[in-house]
């Protein structure tokens, strides 16, 4: 397969791959959709596998593709949890700056500066 990503799934070549999400509210759900050259993929095959054997991967994507599917999936609402908590962290030393300036300006007017 080729997995060069033109941008959009109506750019596609033979053999192209794209990833889309969207959020599917009837089913509070993630849908992800997938495109290869101009067909749509709509179910994958599981086979048996050898449990010694490598296990090749299901799918492979350029960073560019992967980008587009991130992208697609924060735009349907889905966040990485530690980007929620780096989002807490921000807060929370921006609020401790905001309190070292007060103790600052405070200390400043009392030293008789303007």
């Amino acid at each position: 397969m080729n997995y060069r990503y033109t941008g959009d799934p109506e750019g596609l070549h033979p053999g192209d791959i794209a990833l889309r999400a969207t959020y599917d509210p009837s089913a509070l759900a993630i849908a992800l959709h997938g495109f290869v050259g101009d067909e749509h993929v709509i179910e994958c095959k599981a086979v048996p596998r050898d449990m010694g054997a490598f296990a090749p991967p299901m799918l492979g994507l350029t960073e560019e593709a992967a980008q587009v599917l991130m992208n697609t999936l924060w735009d349907s609402g889905l966040r990485p949890i530690e980007a929620e908590g780096r989002n807490h962290q921000v807060s929370a030393m921006q609020s401790h700056l905001d309190d070292l300036r007060a103790i600052a300006f405070h200390s400043l007017k009392l030293n008789g500066s303007k």
